[in-house]
């Protein structure tokens, strides 16, 4: 019967409470008989609960209600599930518990959920009224709903009635636990343990009576239905480790085989079905059971044991007690077992047992036959080793054939350039020496081609990027096979080119090639009608561009099944073998550098109606500025005076390049010596400390690395330049030439221009250019520049005289070399007309001015 204590005036309620919280048992009796008089029924209840103080009195009288922060009970509860779950589970290991039930973490961590779930749902809307009454109904209790279901849980999985209340025990003080953790005030901890208290009661009580309306039939059902679940979890299970493609075998913490799969049986058993080891008779592993090769061929199960997979695998014992004394988790070993046929390879994986129950130890022991792969990896690498081997050798070949035909062509081309300067010859021998040059430069252009196919097959294209004319480029494209089209009387047009803009940002050097290449072939393969060029700009963006080029000739055309093979290596159209010209390289190469310019090239074409090739490149915008600060120089004659002249030192093993270099140095004042191999540039090293040594990379005796080396560290090692000449192509020679210490690296052939420009860098001489020299000393800012031969030295000009009747070239030079000193401007007039041999000339200017 419900209490009315709000009734009663407040006067006396107040001291009521007084009384009760002070426990003053005598004052409480005389109050309460105060409450009998206006409510006899409250007063009775209240005097036997005076009278037994064990029992608690009624909250509104304790004036405690108020102080049960239901919101900081909840919050304790919601976020310690970790907490409850690690102290319930070691409750249950403390007294015996988990040895019958289930000990994997997340199970338990389960059933907390739920019991804190069921809590925190009775108290969502403030503290509940859990006190237990006569005639309690539990049917639509979501408390005691959580408690049936739970019964019927643990029933299922054989748990006694006795051992889940003797459980839920430990479940009820690992929340009491909790709660006197918190730090609650006396009041609040008070209350909150009460209302755990009575929340496992109802719990308990809906266990029971779920647990004592259950029939021996439904028991029975639950016990059937139970042990259906159990053999369709075990078969699961049992086929998932039956199907593992590996062999599989787990040993116990003693070592002992305790079962092994289908693919362990198969190999070592001779073909004993799925399960048959797990279904196998109860058989005591006997340590000295052996298995000798009559045995292998078709024992028992029950007769395979750990000391039989140890026989048959020899290292196995080793292996299993270096697992065991290294305490990991896991270890890995291959190993070899030597058969009657060929060997055989393993892969044993031995990893401790992932436990999850805490009931089972041991190693579970994997093995994989590698043996096919080991092969399979043994072939690959010696296919490996071989194809480095013949990549060694190609990389060497090339690299030889680089140097033995770039080197003399060096000479060829270097000669040819000097001898066209000569005013002396006559047309026929300078028609002579260009073709040697073009044919030199013919050669060298073969020669480049494959070793660039090489590079690109290598993945050793780079683009060089720079600002240049692209106007002016067409314009030179134009005029180098305008001749040849007109010699063939072909129409030959350029369309859209001036409006091209002018400064643009590319690798000029293969965007040449590129177009030669284009043009070429359409003026080799067209004998009738002619070649159209036309050039756009396409999807201009901010800086960036699109050049599009076509270029179509109505030659003989090209049929469909040739039109790809045209970009293969070496291979040429049917008209291409006909002609019998070029290599079958430069369309391959073509493509592959448009590809690198983040293009491409295709083509189109009719058989007996021409071709059109469509070339598409990325490009930016340039400066003009940027273009007239990369001009290069025109031809030096000489250095500045008001310096002495740098020594020189050219190591080359050749005669023909060497002298050429050295010719070249000498004319323009250099102080030169000579070496023929890298001992000898050593010796004059340290003789002559030049300023400067021009090294070729290859050379007999020394070569030039190691020249390079023991220069650097030699007195005054460190200051001089040294800068490599080599034929190779290869870009990994600049990196083992600069890591020597050369500080400059240049290929072979090279431009004369390139050598002085490379000794400027690095000496910081300055030259005297062809279109610099003058006539003669200026006798005004703006009048004639004449020669006053008459304002040297008398004795120096009778000496040069005599010099020139006697025809003596290296006196003339010297003396001339004497009067640049003096007066530079008419020095390297007379220089010019003595090397030149214009003596005639020389000697008429002497007579005139004395």
């Amino acid at each position: 019967m419900p209490l009315h204590l709000t009734a009663l005036p407040g006067e006396l309620r107040e001291v009521l409470t007084r009384a009760v919280i002070a426990l003053d048992t005598a004052c409480n009796l005389a109050l309460v008989e105060k409450v009998s008089q206006q409510d006899a029924a409250t007063g009775a209840v209240l005097k036997w609960l005076a009278e037994n103080p064990a029992i608690r009195l009624p909250a509104e009288l304790s004036g405690r209600r108020s102080r049960m922060n239901i919101k900081s009970f909840r919050k304790l509860i919601a976020t310690n599930e970790e907490w409850l779950m690690e102290r319930i589970l070691g409750y249950a290991k403390s007294w015996g518990y988990a040895q019958y039930t289930s000990t994997l973490r997340e199970a338990w961590r389960l059933s907390i959920s739920g019991f804190s779930k069921a809590l925190l749902e009775s108290t969502e809307h403030g503290k509940p009224e859990l006190e237990l009454g006569p005639d309690e109904q539990f049917v639509d209790d979501p408390i005691a709903g959580f408690g049936i279901i739970e019964a019927r849980l643990h029933r299922e999985r054989g748990v006694s009635l006795g051992m889940f209340l003797g459980l839920m025990k430990y479940y009820r003080q690992s929340y009491r636990d909790l709660i006197r953790q918190a730090a609650f005030d006396s009041c609040m901890e008070n209350d909150s343990l009460n209302l755990i208290e009575r929340f496992f009661d109802r719990v308990e009580i809906a266990f029971c009576i779920e647990w004592a309306e259950s029939d021996q039939s439904k028991l029975i059902e639950e016990l059937q239905a139970r042990n259906r679940l159990m053999t369709n979890e075990k078969n699961r299970y049992l086929t998932i480790f039956e199907s593992h493609p590996h062999m599989v075998f787990i040993l116990d913490k003693d070592l002992n085989l305790l079962n092994l799969n289908h693919a362990a049986a198969r190999r070592f058993m001779a073909q004993q079905s799925p399960g048959a080891y797990y279904y196998r008779p109860g058989v005591k592993e006997k340590s000295n059971d052996r298995f000798d090769s009559e045995d292998f061929r078709g024992p028992r199960a029950e007769k395979f044991t750990t000391e039989t997979l140890k026989a048959l695998i020899p290292s196995l014992a080793y292996d299993l007690k270096a697992f065991v004394d290294a305490k990991a988790s896991q270890m890995n070993f291959e190993r070899k077992i030597a058969g009657q046929g060929e060997d055989q390879y393993f892969s044993l994986t031995l990893s401790e047992s992932l436990d999850v129950s805490e009931k089972f130890g041991g190693v579970v022991l994997t093995i994989e036959d590698i043996t096919d792969k080991k092969w399979a990896t043994k072939e690959l690498r010696c296919a490996k080793e071989a194809a480095e081997a013949a990549s060694r050798t190609k990389s060497e070949f090339l690299a030889n054939m680089s140097h033995e035909l770039r080197t003399p062509l060096n000479a060829i081309l270097g000669y040819s350039q000097l001898m066209q300067r000569d005013p002396e010859l006559h047309a026929g021998q300078h028609e002579y020496l260009s073709t040697i040059n073009r044919s030199g430069e013919h050669l060298l252009a073969l020669i480049n081609d494959v070793l660039e196919i090489s590079k690109i097959e290598a993945k050793r294209i780079t683009l060089a990027t720079k600002i240049f004319d692209l106007r002016a480029m067409f314009g030179d494209l134009y005029a180098m096979f305008k001749v040849q089209t007109d010699e063939k009387h072909l129409f030959f047009d350029f369309d859209g080119t001036d409006d091209l803009p002018r400064h643009v940002i590319a690798d000029a050097n293969k965007l040449r090639q590129i177009m030669i290449n284009l043009i070429g072939n359409a003026v080799k393969f067209t004998d009738n009608g002619g070649i159209a060029v036309h050039a756009a700009i396409k999807d201009e963006t901010d800086g960036g561009m699109r050049l599009v080029v076509e270029v179509e000739d109505t030659g003989p055309g090209i049929s469909g099944d040739e039109l790809e093979e045209v970009f293969h290596a070496f291979e040429q159209t049917e008209t291409g073998r006909q002609r019998q010209g070029g290599t079958g390289l430069g369309l391959t190469i073509s493509r592959e550098y448009a590809r690198l310019m983040d293009g491409d090239i295709t083509i189109a074409s009719r058989l007996g109606k021409g071709s059109r090739f469509r070339f598409e490149c990325s490009l930016r915008l340039g400066q003009a500025a940027d273009l007239e600060e990369e001009a290069g120089p025109d031809r030096v004659v000489g250095l500045i005076p008001g310096r002495p002249a740098p020594r020189i030192l050219v190591a080359e093993d050749k005669q023909e390049s060497r002298l050429l270099l050295v010719k070249v140095l000498d004319q323009a004042g250099f102080k030169v010596r000579q070496a023929e191999n890298g001992k000898e540039a050593l010796a004059l090293f340290k003789q002559w400390s030049p300023h400067f040594i021009w090294m070729d990379i290859r050379m007999p005796v020394m070569d030039g690395l190691e020249t390079t080396r023991r220069i650097r560290k030699l007195p005054g090692g460190d200051a001089v330049k040294i800068a490599a000449l080599t034929a190779s192509v290869m870009e990994e020679e600049r990196e083992s030439v600069l890591s020597a210490g050369c500080d400059e690296f240049v290929r072979k052939p090279y431009r004369i221009s390139k050598i002085f420009q490379v000794m400027a860098k690095h000496l910081g001489v300055e030259y005297y250019y062809e279109n610099d020299a003058p006539v003669g000393p200026a006798e005004s800012e703006s009048g004639p520049r004449t020669l006053k031969l008459s304002l040297l030295p008398e004795d120096l000009r009778e000496k040069l005289t005599k010099a020139v009747l006697e025809l003596d070239t290296d006196r003339t030079l010297s003396l001339v070399q004497e009067i640049s000193r003096q007066d530079f401007a008419t020095g390297a007039v007379l220089k010019q007309l003595a090397e030149n041999l214009e003596y005639d000339r020389l000697l008429a200017m002497l007579e005139e001015d004395v």
